[in-house]
């Protein structure tokens, strides 16, 4: 009877020690995933994939960048600033009119397929199936 009160401390010990262990691994895969977004790739998706796969250092962007420079020559990616997200949208705008700035007809074959593009690059899935649809069957008629 003397031990039963020691194991049920130990217990309590074991499970705080397990809690507080599953809670740092969480902790380091979240600063890692973070690290590895900062360092500007996709620990999900891709080449970040890759990555994340073969990279063991530490997690830092820095270190990232630098691995992935040696290892595969990689160049961390450009942030885009405001202006060149302003700039990629007023190049669709000029994309999508046709030469004497009117907009194009949606029967006109080379503007179907910009608005495509757009819808694809805005990551607009609707838009997309729908445009895309639409291109099929005016290739049918």
């Amino acid at each position: 009877m003397a031990d039963e009160p020691q194991e049920t401390e130990g217990s309590a010990l074991r499970k705080q020690l397990e809690a507080a262990l599953a809670e740092n691994k969480t902790l380091k895969s979240e600063r890692r995933e973070r690290a590895f977004s900062d360092a500007g790739y996709d620990p999900s998706a891709g080449n970040g994939k890759a990555l994340a796969k073969l990279y063991d250092g530490e997690a830092t962007v820095e270190a990232i960048q630098a691995f992935a420079k040696d290892e595969f020559g990689w160049e961390p990616p450009a942030e885009e600033s405001a202006e060149d997200t302003k700039s990629e949208e007023n190049g669709w705008d000029q994309l999508s009119r046709t030469p004497g700035g009117q907009s194009p007809t949606p029967n006109d074959p080379s503007s179907l397929d910009n608005r495509i593009a757009k819808a694809q690059a805005d990551g607009n899935w609707d838009e997309f199936d729908l445009l895309s649809a639409e291109k099929v069957e005016a290739a049918r008629r």
